[in-house]
Parts: structure tokens; sequence; C-alpha cells
């Protein structure tokens, strides 16, 4: 029987032929510390056996909702399904191939507790699957968090926390209209009004395999991406070029050719967008300063095979001033340039 009290936190998830990991994800949710949440979970009209797994944890846990779509609906639609059934304080996703740690909830809980402002919180994750082992580290800071989603999706969808009470506040959910890349979409219309971070500490096994949404569309899921740049630059009301687009578009993906053209189109365009942000947004100068310069490393990086140009290229440029590098990677970075 489902409590009448309303718990602390909702986990939304929705599971589609994930029968392979559903129930490492699912013991993962169960096995908490912390024990006040509800799992509302959808069988997105799966053909394997994720829907018998659901039911019988349904079953055997009352804290577990699980609903079967009666046709595939997709991530977007069966999300926004799960926040409208919400009860929880928090709302907290999940995916089912991914596992949580056993710390993830209580901790996060306690952070948005002790930080009322604050309108979501992420974590640093570490694969499992190919490839394994990778900590991915996200910037931390609200105004850090604010700045690299100009560029990309800095938190990790399956580790977020939302505050339900800003979401209801904004009237807000995925946009429909994004079959992919529409946590992007959304952190990036709450990040305009609300602080987000993430968690210095790993609190998810992020599994990476063939099937991921994201592996399986990258050219679609990249263009509600460049969408999602685009609305935000328009945002900042900053005037833009379309090659000067393309060189954000480029730095956002990572994807800067290694010429000395598409470099010096690169630094160009980060210089002037950090000096916007700086003037349009002063308190915030160190992290913009930090934010461009790590972008700036990257470019640099991502180009070494340009030799020893790219490497003075980047200690001339004021962008690198900001770059908090650690001294590992750089020695790596200069490496590759003196190759």
């Amino acid at each position: 029987m489902k409590p009448d009290v309303s718990p602390e936190v909702s986990v939304v998830m929705a599971a589609y032929n994930d029968a392979a990991y559903l129930v490492q994800a699912m013991d993962s949710l169960l096995g908490q510390r912390f024990r006040d949440f509800e799992v509302i979970v959808f069988d997105d009209a799966s053909t394997d056996a994720t829907w018998e797994i659901l039911s019988r944890y349904a079953q055997q846990d009352g804290r577990v909702r699980a609903i079967q779509n009666a046709a595939n609906m997709g991530l977007t639609a069966s999300l926004n399904q799960g926040f409208a059934l919400a009860q929880g304080k928090y709302i907290a996703r999940m995916d089912a191939d991914d596992v949580s740690l056993t710390h993830r909830l209580g901790t996060q809980v306690a952070y948005m507790n002790a930080h009322p402002t604050v309108a979501a919180c992420g974590s640093w994750v570490k694969t499992i699957g190919n490839p394994s082992g990778h900590v991915w580290r996200h910037p931390t800071q609200a105004d850090e968090v604010r700045y690299s989603l100009l560029f990309r999706s800095v938190l990790v969808h399956p580790t977020v926390v939302i505050r339900r009470s800003v979401m209801e506040q904004l009237g807000m959910a995925y946009n429909p209209a994004y079959v992919y890349a529409q946590d992007y979409a959304l952190w990036a219309e709450l990040a305009q009004q609300f602080p987000l971070v993430n968690l210095p500490q790993v609190l998810l096994q992020y599994r990476c395999h063939a099937r991921q949404r994201g592996q399986a569309h990258q050219a679609d899921q990249q263009a509600v991406a460049d969408q999602v740049r685009r609305q935000q630059l328009a945002h900042l009301e900053i005037a833009f070029t379309a090659s000067e687009f393309e060189c954000h578009r480029q730095v956002g993906t990572h994807s800067v050719p290694a010429t000395v053209a598409s470099v010096e189109a690169a630094e160009a365009w980060l210089l002037r967008l950090s000096r916007y942000c700086q003037d349009r947004d002063p308190a915030a100068t160190e992290a913009i300063r930090r934010v461009f310069g790590r972008e700036w490393f990257g470019v640099c990086d991502r180009t070494a095979s340009l030799g020893r140009w790219v490497w003075y290229r980047f200690r001339a440029s004021p962008l690198s001033q900001g770059a908090e590098i650690p001294l590992i990677n750089r020695l790596k970075f200069a490496l590759k340039c003196l190759r």
C-alpha cells in the first residue's frame, strides 16, 4: 500500500528494452540509505522482459509505481508524465541502465535542503561499460555551470535532483518538441533564473554502450543542441554571424579543425563572447574567465598536432590567464605539441 504522506523524493525513470541492466539499476535505487522516496518508472512499450521485471519490483516494494505505456511515447513524453505524477519535494532522475551509489539520494537531498535557492543539482559520474573507469568532473559552482551551458550540457541527466516547486512555479517541463537533448534545453532555461550546481563527487555510475539514445541518434541530438546554443546566445542579446556560430558549435562539440585559421577563429570568438559576458555580468567575472579559459585550453589541446605554434598561441592568449588547468594536463599538452 502506498503511504498517505508524500515522499521527499520522486525518482522518475523510463525504460525501453532495458531488461539487461534494469535489475542492477532498480536494486541500486531500492538499496539507498535514504529511504523516503517513491519510484515512478515507465515501460515505454518494450519488447523484452522489461515489464515483467518492473511488475515484480512494484509487487515487492510499495515505493515502486510501474506504468506500462500502450505505445512507445519516447523519453520526453514519459518523463513529463512522470513529472506530473510526482509527489515529492524533489524530483530525481535516473536511467534504467545506470547505477546510483547507495549514498546518492541522501547526499543530494541534504545539499538541496541546505541550499534553498538552488533549483537542481547533479554530480560527477564514473563510466561503466565501454569505455569504463572515466570520471566526468563537470563544473560545480552555479556561475560556472551557467556559462558552461553556453557550449554543452554539463549536468549528467540521470544524476540530477530538481526542486519540484521551481518546476511548478515556472510551469516547466521537458520541451515536447525535443525528442533528444531535452535535458540540455531544460537546464539552459532553468539556469537563466536559478542556480544549478554539480556536487564534486561521484554519485552515479554512468553506463556507456551502443544502444544509448545519445549514441544511436547523435546527429539528431546535435541538431537540438545547436538550437539550445542559439537560444542561449539570443538570450544574451549578442549579435553573431553564421561563421561565429559555427566556431561556437565547434568549440561546444570539441570539433575545431586542426588548422591555424580554425584555431584563430575560435580564439577570436571566445575572446569576444567572454568579454561580452564579463561586461554584462561583472559579478561572475572570475567564473567566466575560468569557463572560457578551459574552453580555450580544450581547443588548443585537441589541435596539438599543429605543433609548437598552438602551444605558443595558447600561452599568449588572454584566455589562458583564466584557465585553471591541472599541471599534469598542461604537461601532456606541451608534450603533444613538441612531438
